[in-house]
């Protein structure tokens, strides 16, 4: 059945890559449907929110496969998010670098919220009744199965509270949105339809409480007397009992608070949302002054953790991140400054350090070099484990070791110290950033540019100490599994945000 649909792309509202999926699974023969939510698919097909999409269970090698060479990852969820006949594929998409979710589902499973009681085998008539979207050049489900199915998952998903609230005369916000839903399908469908489809699939006292409500539209009693009727109906589709359903509801509601707390406190050490079923990658963002590193950074971090999990890590020596160890020296160094005292630390913004002789400054300066050693020891052993677990690690800069004193490279001086102890806390300074090398990472974005430019950003750095920090850049060593990819930071912000994202995506379909 070849719904292809002609269409100019001045009037194509798709994502590139959406358009590119609808297109090759109608050459290949594929039969799909967007099968819920279909008042927002304008929403979907822009990379605003996911696509769930309907496959018939027989087509899952072909599905995965063409989904693979359209350059869709495939991405583990967390037990407490994964569910029997669906799986999560991201695209990112070339033009935009927006991220686009999509949810592959060959079985029809939905319930309550979280648990997912029922898997309904309705899919082959989905599938057939299927139509195009005219607006959209989508194939979605037809309005009467979508009215069905919408009514029966919010049937089942009714709960107690909604059902006083509602009462009171306060809906829930949940069930604002499925009153939407309901008042936009109600405008497309024929309630003769909708009523055969009851009658069939569960029976005629569903039928008529269904009736009310394609004449009223969303209402609290009539939604809970389709529950009554329907429930029954459908007990021989329920894949496990309600004890079991009612564990799996604490535990999974449990689950869900956990994360939600440890996303509040910031903890990143375990998966929280997606993960990559093999390995995760680390990205390092790289560059002098003035490139754009932190703002690159932190929209690549913001983007990728909407799906994945994401533990975006700062490598460098200044105010970004600071480890607890380093923070109060940060804080000294910082009320030196206010009273006119000069800093005797290693500086990542000038050419030179201030070599000012007395205990007090040695002194402080090697504690400074060596927390800021351990500091990057630590954050490369988070980024180890990390990629184990399947994220996503993204660094604001890299640990090196051929430039010494700048470009994050160790800082303590080899030939100022005499004593053997001092040596030591030397060597110990430079195996913390040889650890760097145990751990490459597996994409380095350069942002390369004109130093003149870059000097404009940052006034207070002369051009010709951005260049030499641009060129120690440039001859960064990589491990050979590294693959470098250079952009120009003088572009628009969104073009070089699309770059590294393409970057990040090729990256990621080679794992």
């Amino acid at each position: 059945m070849n719904l292809a649909h002609t269409h100019t792309a001045d009037t194509d509202p798709r994502l590139a890559i959406v358009r590119d999926f609808a297109e090759r699974m109608d050459e290949a023969g594929i039969s799909y449907c967007h099968w819920k939510s279909n008042e927002s698919l304008d929403v979907a097909v822009r990379g605003d929110t996911d696509l769930d999409v309907l496959f018939d269970e027989k087509d899952i090698q072909r599905v995965e496969a063409l989904l693979a060479r359209m350059g869709f990852l495939k991405s583990r969820a967390i037990w407490l998010r994964r569910y029997p006949g669906v799986e999560d594929f991201i695209g990112i998409d070339p033009t935009t670098g927006k991220l686009v979710h999509l949810q592959a589902h060959y079985q029809l499973v939905l319930g309550e919220t979280s648990v997912k009681t029922y898997r309904l085998p309705w899919e082959a008539e989905l599938l057939s009744t299927r139509i195009l979207d005219q607006t959209n050049h989508i194939c979605r489900a037809a309005p009467a199965w979508e009215y069905l199915l919408l009514v029966i998952r919010e049937a089942i998903k009714l709960k107690p509270s909604a059902q006083v609230l509602g009462s009171l005369g306060h809906p829930m916000k949940d069930a604002a949105k499925s009153a939407g839903e309901l008042a936009w399908l109600r405008e497309r469908v024929n309630p003769d339809d909708v009523l055969k489809l009851a009658r069939e699939h569960i029976g005629k006292a569903a039928s008529a409480s269904l009736h009310a409500l394609l004449k009223k539209g969303w209402n609290i009693p009539d939604i809970r007397a389709f529950r009554a009727v329907a429930k029954p109906a459908l007990r021989h589709h329920r894949r496990f009992g309600p004890f079991r359903a009612l564990a799996e509801n604490w535990s999974r509601g449990l689950g869900t608070l956990a994360t939600r707390i440890a996303r509040k406190l910031g903890i990143r050490r375990f998966p929280l949302r997606r993960t990559f079923p093999d390995t995760g990658i680390i990205i390092a963002i790289l560059g002098a002054d003035g490139s754009g590193k932190s703002t690159l950074h932190k929209l690549l971090s913001q983007e990728l953790a909407k799906k994945f999990d994401v533990w975006p890590l700062y490598m460098g020596s200044g105010i970004g991140d600071v480890s607890l160890l380093r923070w109060p020296l940060l804080k000294l160094k910082q009320a030196l400054r206010r009273d006119g005292i000069p800093d005797v630390t290693p500086s990542a913004s000038t050419p030179k350090v201030d070599k000012r002789r007395g205990i007090a400054g040695t002194t402080f300066n090697t504690l400074w070099c060596l927390s800021l050693a351990l500091e990057k020891r630590i954050r490369l052993g988070h980024a180890a484990r990390a990629k184990k677990r399947g994220m996503i690690v993204i660094c604001d800069r890299y640990p090196q070791t051929k430039i010494r004193g700048y470009n994050d490279g160790p800082l303590l001086p080899q030939e100022k110290f005499k004593s053997t102890f001092m040596k030591a806390l030397v060597r110990w300074e430079h195996a913390s950033y040889e650890r760097a090398i145990t751990c490459p990472p597996d994409l380095a974005i350069r942002l390369i540019g004109d130093p003149a430019i870059m000097a404009a950003r940052r006034p207070e750095m002369t051009e010709e100490w951005i260049a030499r920090k641009q060129s120690g850049v440039i001859d960064f060593e990589f491990s050979q599994s590294t693959r470098v990819v250079d952009i120009d930071p003088a572009k628009p912000l969104a073009d070089v945000f699309a770059a590294a994202m393409r970057a990040a995506a090729d990256r990621l379909r080679s794992q």
